[in-house]
């Protein structure tokens, strides 16, 4: 917390120092010609971060930007995950700070801290390329790759499951180092193992996680519960009508939330992390819908009803069968029935 309040001190410094440069030539200027400046007179300062709230990203193919599809030409704010399917390919860019083309089968989480571009790889492949006067943070499951600012960087990035992290350096000051397999010991857990959860349509769901630090139950701790892909037309959220929430583990470190799922079938990926550890577990809910069909209540009742018609319309047939217009007619009445 300290740091970012430093983080923050600085930042508005700048911007006092920048408003007070940029306001000085107008004082001077009006101290000569004799004039004092309007009240309504404002430098225009731009706060820092402003200018990188978001990426612009171009994309080929099925792309989808947390949870939703992106379009051809798109914008992703900080933070956004990425998620590009076999077939497909994104360019996210900021101008002048720097381009990350990002390939088929790959999923990234993308961000601007300050000076540096901050990329999560959970899996695929990258291409990196950062101006001089920036740097950049890549984590994968195994490796951090930094690039440091003073010369303008380009590296490839490979995050595959089973061949671990491969690093193609090009240009710039690039930096590969390995993640410790300790972490301090956090983990997460689904209690009975399995991270896939089956639910019907419009119902409700517990889905449930263990938080551990050194093999142990970790009480108190807080975890984000957070909706980040959405598969195949499916929906959902939780109880209080959020895709993000934070909750507490009880004094066995277990955390849960209620999901409820939305009208249509589907997948949609929640992913729990314990903020401050890179402990975390995607859970998988596979939503399924009832099929729509023809038959319901009212089309089975017509139906009998044109059955129980067509019934008695042979009957009558029958009865009336040989005889002549001038006997007795025979009338029947066919059955009432009523729709439930």
């Amino acid at each position: 917390m300290n740091g970012k309040l430093n983080v923050l001190k600085r930042m508005v410094g700048a911007a006092i120092v920048a408003s007070l440069a940029a306001t000085a030539p107008v004082a001077l200027a009006s101290e000569k010609d004799g004039q004092v400046p309007g009240a309504t007179d404002k430098p225009d300062i731009t706060l820092y971060g402003e200018a990188f709230s978001s990426w612009e990203l171009s994309t080929t193919g099925r792309v989808m930007v947390d949870g939703r599809y992106a379009q051809t030409l798109d914008r992703a704010i900080q933070g956004s995950r990425i998620v590009v399917d076999s077939q497909s390919m994104a360019k996210a860019e900021i101008k002048d700070v720097g381009r990350i083309a990002i390939s088929p089968r790959s999923e990234v989480i993308l961000d601007m801290v300050d000076d540096t571009i901050v990329a999560r790889m959970i899996q695929g492949s990258m291409k990196v390329e950062v101006a001089s006067k920036f740097g950049s943070y890549v984590e994968t499951p195994g490796t951090t790759v930094t690039s440091f600012p003073g010369t303008y960087a380009s590296y490839r990035v490979k995050a595959d499951p089973l061949d671990g992290t491969s690093v193609e350096k090009l240009l710039g000051d690039v930096e590969i180092m390995r993640v410790s397999d300790d972490d301090g010991g956090w983990d997460i857990d689904v209690p009975d193992g399995d991270t896939d959860f089956h639910m019907a349509a419009r119902k409700t769901e517990t889905l449930k996680i263990k938080v551990k630090n050194g093999g142990s139950g970790v009480a108190n701790q807080p975890v984000v519960f957070a909706i980040t892909t959405a598969l195949s037309g499916a929906t959902g959220q939780f109880t209080e009508g959020v895709q993000r929430i934070t909750t507490t583990t009880d004094n066995d470190g277990e955390a849960s939330v209620e999901f409820e799922s939305g009208a249509s079938s589907g997948a949609v990926y929640v992913e729990a992390f314990v903020p401050g550890t890179d402990a975390h577990e995607t859970l998988h809910v596979y939503i399924q819908a009832k099929e729509k069909t023809f038959w319901n209540p009212a089309t089975t009742s017509l139906y009998i009803a044109i059955g129980a018609g067509a019934v008695a319309g042979t009957i009558i047939a029958i009865k009336n069968r040989g005889r002549t217009s001038n006997d007795n007619p025979i009338i029947v009445q066919p059955p009432v029935v009523s729709a439930p």
